[in-house]
């Protein structure tokens, strides 16, 4: 007995040391007592052996069975540019990292140790049930490996890659979710503009460049996936007022909710349609929203009853895809709403689908303009488009005669789905049908034509931009100049264009006692001399607008010019305009790039001249 007892003392004193070394590794492991390469590869630490971590290379990890554990290490390439997946990469390989809580917690540059189960999505190769930890080493950014597009394959998925001189065969600008053909000397490719990065709303720049990005694959294709806007090289957008509340502008914005309500024709889930379009009009917080294709109207009531600050009403007629309007009650007076029949036959309405109009006074900061406001959803192009067309274009010239009658002394709105682009139609490049509004410049402003100009898409699919705001030149003067724009949904809703709509909505904001800052601070400031402002947008492609400010009624050139001193484009030529403010849009559309000088000159003797810079 008391030599079995001497025996289990001896055992347990033999396997202290051993539990020693495991608690030291655990210890070290935790405080992150590991070196890494610049690459992000795992190094043996010399002075605590103990605390080596056991990763094989991302090579190595990407040969192993779908299925497999695996632990490498690298350098983050992308962190949550893409929402999720993230991106590693090392020395020999690199490969996605499919995790949220990963993506939001690295960042590009850090060096981090991961482990998981290999899985393969849609042909992209990817890690997931991750667990992770970050490298108390520097941060440093992996160096992109420069390929032609003739080289793009499995060998450089999941790495940073940068392809010379493409050409992008786009113009205008990018869409969230779309893809767009890259060319270079050696073939062609794809680019993806994923919706969680800064692209969606750029503009594609013009000619050759360089574009650097994540090679990623989804099922036989490969794509191209830059993370931000200094990947592809081009410039931020950004809008005129963005340190201006909401509760000093008034906002409205139109939105084609497709088929709400109605599973059988859009979105198959109704209730994640409507928890969905409800975080779409919380997320904008507009005053008013014209709408079309309510579908249900139970849903749309049950959608009302979850906006408490907001009512709303639909149109009468009888068809399934029906307008709307949805208003804030503490901005909006609402004071009387009907069909417009008399704008149009029934037939060139979509068969009776007629503008409906909603009259109000909108309310902000204690300033009154009482509007008359229009949503129409015109006839869209189906199996005879020639013929659709020329019900575009009958219905667009009732609804102009229509106002010019009734209404040319009025603030007016026209807000809805045009079902075709104000610069030309969609329909064999012909004239749009709205080109009686864009036209009258001295009665209307659709104030979405740049858009248009810039090639943005309210639809879905990156090809059209059918979604319009027009507006009286009554109230041009309360346009905030600039802020027109499309809402990135696909920012904040998972599947958009799947669970909720195959439109964008399009809205813009106004000023109910300016037209815009500038101009607010030149109206205060009382100005005894002309100003001309800093054109917008700039630089710009192809359009920009320039605004000058007269202290009484004056006769005025003015006149572009470039870096040469040659006049390149007249857009006054001594034209009377009374004292106030005034915009006017310059297209340089046959100019190539450069700096450019803009110069007002009045009958009173002043000059005045800035720069501008066009970029294509």
């Amino acid at each position: 007995m008391t030599k079995t007892v001497t025996v289990k003392k001896l055992v347990v004193l033999s396997l202290i040391p051993l539990f020693i070394a495991l608690f030291v590794t655990q210890r070290a492991d935790a405080i992150r007592l590991v070196k890494a390469d610049q690459n992000g590869r795992i190094e043996p630490n010399n002075d605590n052996p103990t605390t080596q971590v056991s990763s094989i290379s991302i090579a190595d990890a990407r040969k192993q069975s779908v299925g497999s554990s695996v632990s490498v290490a690298g350098r983050v390439t992308a962190s949550n540019q893409f929402g999720s997946p993230a991106f590693i990469q090392d020395s020999s390989a690199g490969i996605a990292v499919y995790d949220y809580t990963f993506a939001d917690s690295v960042s590009i540059g850090d060096s981090v140790q991961v482990s998981g189960t290999l899985d393969d999505y849609q042909n992209l190769l990817e890690i997931k049930n991750v667990t992770f930890k970050v490298i108390s080493t520097p941060r440093d950014s992996v160096k992109p490996t420069v390929i032609t597009i003739s080289q793009i394959g499995e060998s450089y998925e999941g790495q940073l890659i940068t392809i010379k001189n493409a050409t992008i065969q786009h113009s205008g600008a990018f869409s969230a979710e779309a893809n767009y053909n890259i060319t270079d000397a050696t073939g062609t490719a794809i680019m993806r503009i994923d919706k969680d990065t800064d692209l969606p709303g750029s503009i594609a720049p013009m000619g050759k460049t360089n574009i650097t990005g994540i090679l990623g694959q989804y099922k036989t294709d490969y794509q191209l996936m830059p993370r931000d806007t200094t990947d592809v090289g081009v410039g931020n957008i950004t809008y005129p007022g963005s340190d201006v509340p909401m509760s000093e502008t008034f906002d409205v914005a139109t939105w084609n909710m497709l088929w709400f309500g109605n599973a059988s024709n859009g979105p198959t889930d109704d209730h994640l349609q409507l928890v969905n379009a409800l975080k779409v009009i919380r997320h904008i917080n507009a005053d008013l929203y014209a709408v079309e294709e309510v579908s249900d109207p139970a849903m749309f009531q049950q959608l009302l009853d979850s906006l408490p600050d907001y009512h709303g009403f639909e149109a009468n007629y009888s068809q399934v895809q029906k307008t709307a309007f949805i208003y804030k009650t503490a901005t909006v007076d609402s004071l009387d709403s009907h069909l417009v029949t008399d704008a149009g036959s029934s037939y060139d309405w979509a068969n009776g689908r007629y503008p409906l109009e909603f009259t109000f006074n909108a309310k902000v900061n204690g300033k009154n303009k009482l509007i008359y406001a229009y949503v129409i959803h015109a006839k869209a192009s189906t199996s005879d488009p020639a013929t659709d067309y020329s019900r575009r274009v009958a219905a667009a010239t009732a609804l102009k005669n229509y106002l010019d009658q009734n209404h040319s002394q009025d603030n007016v709105m026209i807000l809805g789905d045009y079902n075709d682009d104000v610069d030309e139609s969609i329909y064999n490049n012909e004239t749009s049908p709205y080109a009686s509004f864009v036209s009258d410049s001295a009665d209307f402003d659709v104030i979405t034509y740049p858009l248009s100009e810039n090639k943005y898409s309210s639809f879905v699919d990156g090809t059209e931009m059918i979604d319009h705001i027009t507006i009286s030149n009554d109230l041009k003067p309360n346009f905030f100049t600039g802020t027109e724009r499309i809402e990135n949904t696909a920012a904040y809703v998972p599947d958009y264009s799947q669970t909720t709509s195959d439109h964008y909505p399009v809205w813009a904001r106004f000023k109910l006692d300016t037209a815009t800052p500038i101009a607010k601070q030149v109206t205060e400031q009382k100005p005894k001399q002309i100003t001309l402002e800093q054109n917008y947008p700039n630089p710009f492609n192809p359009s920009t607008n320039i605004t000058f400010v007269l202290p009484k009624r004056e006769t005025v050139s003015l006149d572009i010019y470039n870096i040469l001193g040659q006049n390149v484009g007249k857009i006054l030529n001594h034209q009377a305009l009374p004292a106030g403010s005034h915009t006017y849009r310059f297209d340089a559309t046959n100019l190539p790039s450069g700096i450019y000088f803009y110069r007002l000159e009045s009958s009173s003797g002043t000059v005045e001249t800035r720069k501008m810079t066009l970029l294509k």
